[in-house]
C-alpha cells in the first residue's frame, strides 16, 4: 500500500472510529464484520445470495424487506432485507434469481447513485456489472459469470446523509475492502454527493473460484478512497452522524 493510500485509509478509519480517542477504531476488515456470497442451483435455476454484516456505529437500519423486480417482466425475482442484529450491527441480505443478470441494466450498473463508478477494486470489466432500481434511490447490483467470477451488491440511499455531504465539491466514494476466506472479496462504505438523494452506503461482494482473481487487502484504486475530497467540517459531520446520538434511518 503506497503512502497516499495509507494516509487516506487512516483518515477513513478516523471518520468511522468510535469517538476521538480511537481506542475502538475498526480496522479496514472490521467495517465488514462478515460478508458471504453464494451461488446455489435449484433444478434449472441459479440463485445469488449475499449476506453482509457491517458496523454503522450508532446508526440503525429500519427493519424492511423489499422485493427485487425484473425490469422486463415486472415480476418479483428476489428480495433485499435490511435488519439489525442483537449486537447492534447492521445486516443487508440479498437473495435473487441469477437470471436477473440477463435483464438488468449495464449503464445503471456501471455507477453508484452519486454518479461515480462502482468500486474499481472489484475488478469488474465494463458491461459485466449490472443493476436494477430498488425503492426510490437505491439499487441492486448483479453480474459476472456464475462459473468464474460473480458479483452482487446493494447501494442503500440514506436521506439523512444529504445534510452531511452538502458541502462536497464533487461526488466522493469512501470504500474499504476485505477478503473472507480465499474466494470472497468484500468492498463497501459510503458514497456521497451534494445532490439530494445521491448519498448512502453500499456493499458489494465478489465470489471467484480462482483466488488469484481476488485483490489483496489494501490493494485498491485511489478512486475508491476519496477522503481527500472531504473538508474537516464534513469529516466531523460524518463522525457525528454515525457515532453521535443513536438514530434510526430508513433506506430510500
Amino acid at each position: 500500500m503506497n503512502m497516499t493510500k495509507g494516509i487516506l485509509l487512516t483518515l477513513f478509519i478516523a471518520v468511522l472510529g468510535l469517538g476521538a480517542g480511537g481506542c475502538n477504531s475498526p480496522t479496514p476488515q472490521k467495517f465488514f464484520e462478515n460478508l458471504d456470497l453464494k451461488v446455489t442451483t435449484v433444478g434449472t435455476e441459479s440463485f445469488l445470495s449475499l449476506v453482509s454484516v457491517i458496523d454503522l456505529g450508532n446508526v440503525s437500519l429500519a427493519e424492511l424487506g423489499v422485493d427485487v423486480l425484473d425490469p422486463k417482466t415486472k415480476a418479483s425475482v428476489g428480495k433485499v432485507d435490511f435488519s439489525m442484529l442483537p449486537n447492534g450491527q447492521a445486516q443487508i441480505t440479498l437473495s435473487v434469481n441469477a437470471a436477473l443478470i440477463d435483464h438488468a441494466d449495464a449503464t445503471l450498473g456501471s455507477t453508484l447513485p452519486n454518479g461515480n463508478p462502482v468500486p474499481l477494486a472489484l475488478g469488474a470489466t465494463p458491461g459485466t456489472m449490472l443493476a436494477v432500481p430498488l425503492l426510490t434511490n437505491s439499487r441492486v447490483y448483479v453480474g459476472g459469470d456464475l462459473k468464474k467470477a460473480v458479483y452482487a451488491g446493494v447501494a442503500v440511499g440514506i436521506s439523512g446523509l444529504d445534510q452531511v455531504m452538502n458541502q462536497l465539491d464533487t461526488p466522493a466514494n469512501l470504500f474499504l475492502m476485505a477478503n473472507f476466506g480465499t474466494n470472497i472479496l468484500a468492498v463497501g462504505g459510503i458514497y456521497g454527493s451534494t445532490i439530494k438523494d445521491q448519498n448512502g452506503i453500499a456493499v458489494f461482494g465478489k465470489y471467484t473460484a480462482n483466488k488469484d482473481l481476488l485483490m489483496p487487502n489494501g490493494d485498491t484504486s485511489a478512486e475508491d478512497y476519496q477522503v481527500e475530497k472531504l473538508s474537516r467540517k464534513t469529516l466531523r459531520k460524518m463522525n457525528r452522524f454515525f457515532y453521535g446520538r443513536p438514530k434510526l434511518v430508513y433506506p430510500n
